[in-house]
């Protein structure tokens, strides 16, 4: 290992979330966005937005390091806002505050389910695993309907039982919705990487939660 990356500093890998009780902020793959929390779940309250956009790898750590400090508005976008001396785009937005999510995302990445729960959206998809018959017994089953109800003979084939996933994507309706969900995800977070569909919406239906 090189020294170089004994002193790397620590940064936000791509696809991942940091977050602080003032900041959050997400990195994709050619932008960061970055969220204040300062306003969250509030009536009334505004959230600024900061994105920059292009090769956000170098000011990563950066923001890392502002989010983590909990930098004031001013900071942080005076930081941000130098990015466009790189040749990067800022662009700045605000939020009301009761879009915001004040905790953190829950995110499930399981088997048959995946998605992530916020207090103001859940948005989530569903895998069923479906089997069908091989190709030579269905083959035989629709001769023998067009026979009549004679079963002919049909020759041994080594084909194996199809097997396919069908995802279904489900959404609550309203943030009031999201927020019963969430609450929900957080006292059954050991169950959410195998729960079914049919088993979510039996849930949600008795805790009054909508979903699309």
């Amino acid at each position: 290992m090189t020294a170089a990356n004994d002193t790397a500093a620590p940064t936000i890998a791509l696809g991942t979330t940091v977050e602080s009780t003032t900041w959050r902020a997400h990195r994709y793959s050619d932008s960061i966005r970055v969220t204040s929390l300062r306003g969250a779940g509030k009536v009334g309250k505004r959230c600024p937005e900061f994105t920059v956009m292009g090769a956000v790898e170098a000011i990563a750590p950066a923001v890392l390091w502002a989010v983590e400090e909990g930098a004031n508005v001013e900071t942080m976008r005076a930081m941000l806002a130098d990015v466009v001396l790189a040749g990067l785009e800022f662009y700045e937005s605000e939020k009301r505050g009761v879009d915001v999510a004040a905790r953190p995302a829950i995110e499930v990445h399981g088997e048959l389910m995946h998605g992530t729960f916020t207090e103001t959206a859940a948005r989530l998809s569903f895998t069923a695993i479906h089997h069908a018959a091989p190709f030579e017994t269905r083959f035989a089953r629709g001769l023998q309907m067009l026979d009549g109800g004679a079963a002919p003979a049909v020759a041994a084939q080594h084909v194996k039982a199809a097997t396919f996933k069908m995802d279904t994507l489900v959404c609550a309706t309203k943030r009031a919705d999201a927020a019963k969900a969430y609450a929900w995800a957080q006292a059954n977070a050991a169950r959410l990487p195998t729960i079914t569909l049919a088993q979510f919406r039996a849930e949600m239906a008795a805790i009054g939660a909508r979903f699309s």
